[in-house]
């Protein structure tokens, strides 16, 4: 039996640029007809995570007030929110902070750390225009349970979308879509 292998030189080896021009102008057409989709879409996926992050952070505040068996408080303000342990089971003294639905200063925060008292702040800032407001502060008993229904409202500022975000006496967080 004779075998011979037919050896090609590397000319013959790879791609054509008529090849390679063709790739890559099916790309460019494509990536023209995704990104305005993409665009559009972006706003709403950032919204929706902002709504599922706060909801989250709500659970994990009355998570926090069961394992520390105290009360822990969740103050709004603009594109940021605190989440405040308490320094009794019932009845905290939030008299340390200057309002019952304002972000603690830094100085406010000194203190309540060394009252052993921790603060957790998160923001916003990196989901674009988005904003959550509430009248009242939402807290937390040692047994998750809040001390009152509260409606935080989460608003998206370029699509004027808004979501309720409720958290009713029993400690359930409600995202009202």
């Amino acid at each position: 039996m004779n075998t011979t292998h037919k050896y090609t030189d590397a000319s013959e080896h790879g791609f054509t640029l008529m090849e390679v021009m063709v790739v890559v102008a099916i790309v460019g057409i494509m990536s023209m007809i995704a990104i305005p989709s993409y665009l559009s879409w972006k706003p709403g996926y950032e919204f929706r995570g902002a709504v599922s992050r706060i909801a989250s952070d709500l659970n994990k505040a009355k998570m926090r007030a069961l394992e520390i068996r105290r009360e822990c408080r969740v103050v709004f303000c603009g594109n940021q929110y605190q989440i405040v342990d308490g320094d009794k089971t019932m009845g905290s003294d939030w008299t340390l902070i200057t309002g019952n639905s304002t972000c603690l200063t830094n100085a406010e925060q000194s203190t309540l750390s060394t009252a052993g008292r921790r603060v957790r702040n998160v923001s916003l800032a990196d989901y674009n225009n988005v904003t959550a407001t509430i009248n009242n502060p939402i807290i937390f008993s040692p047994r998750g349970l809040a001390r009152s229904n509260v409606t935080t409202t989460v608003t998206h500022g370029s699509s004027n979308d808004s979501v309720g975000i409720t958290v009713i006496q029993t400690g359930r967080v409600h995202v009202g879509w």
